[in-house]
């Protein structure tokens, strides 16, 4: 079973913005904690989903770029795979915007600043797009952490139809996910649904 590692609870500041220098809940040493419910085909699995942030030194890394490996684990295999992704954050010239970019490569990561990349720009904004995600309004989102105003987070293809629920300076609170795909000529469907129970922080 995955779990957080040993550190502070969150306390009523985690609803704050500013309380944290991480637009997206990313700080050194957290750990996100969901509730997963997984439907395929008329089956449904429940568990749970588990993300874990370390800081990574790298001394190649360009002035004022942090890169920060994030741990993604199911409580079983049949809701998914257990992955390893890379992000490297650094603020703007302004100084209070940070940016995310996807190093992950198959040996490791990559340093990049480039803007096939850019994950997201924060803090957010109605109407921004990224990588096929657009931001499209403001809404109230309840999950068993709490209840948040959240940014809705939207992206929709031909085969994914997906939701995220994002809150400044603590991140996804919530997901629903549809994946629709073809397998020797025949189409399913699989439903994921993610809610936030808890998030912790070093000290």
């Amino acid at each position: 079973m995955p779990g957080c590692k040993k550190s502070k609870p969150s306390d009523d500041s985690s609803k704050n913005p500013g309380y944290s220098d991480d637009y997206f809940g990313f700080s050194d040493g957290a750990c996100h904690t969901y509730n997963v419910t997984k439907t395929v085909e008329g089956i449904t699995i429940e568990g749970t989903f588990v993300t874990e942030v370390e800081k990574i030194q790298e001394p190649a890394a360009p002035a004022g770029l942090e890169i920060l490996k994030i741990t993604q684990s199911y409580s079983s295999e049949a809701l998914g795979p257990s992955l390893v992704n890379y992000y490297g954050k650094v603020k703007d010239s302004s100084g209070d915007n940070y940016y995310y970019y996807m190093l992950t490569t198959e040996s490791g990561y990559k340093i990049s600043y480039d803007e096939d990349d850019l994950i997201f720009v924060a803090p957010l904004k109605i109407g921004d797009k990224y990588l096929g995600i657009e931001i499209i309004r403001e809404e109230e989102a309840t999950v068993p952490f709490g209840s948040f105003t959240a940014f809705v987070a939207r992206q929709k293809d031909s085969e994914i139809d997906a939701t995220g629920w994002i809150v400044p300076y603590l991140g996804t609170v919530k997901s629903d996910i549809t994946i629709t795909a073809t397998f020797e000529g025949e189409t399913g469907t699989i439903e994921m649904s993610m809610e936030l129970t808890s998030y912790t922080r070093p000290e």
